[in-house]
């Protein structure tokens, strides 16, 4: 499994890292490397579920940002659900 996560994060860095046609302004770049971060945090607590999850709203971010904004919302939303309940 930890090999397979390496080979999405290493797939998003060059994406990132490519010069394609397809623009991607700093921004999303940032969004990118934010849910890839948020992953092996996930991954390194234990929570492989989660860090899953958040690697594959980076593999869709640069395209589909809306998806990428309500998946890191459902998480967050399902964080704060735990808390209160």
């Amino acid at each position: 499994m930890l090999r397979t996560l390496l080979g999405v994060a290493k797939a998003g860095a060059r994406m990132l890292l490519s010069t394609s046609p397809v623009r991607i302004k700093s921004f999303d770049r940032l969004n990118v490397v934010s849910l890839v971060v948020q992953a092996a945090y996930a991954l390194k607590k234990g929570n492989t579920t989660r860090a899953l999850i958040l690697l594959g709203a980076a593999s869709v971010a640069p395209r589909h940002k809306g998806l990428s904004y309500a998946v890191q919302g459902a998480l967050t939303l399902n964080d704060v659900r735990k808390k209160l309940l």
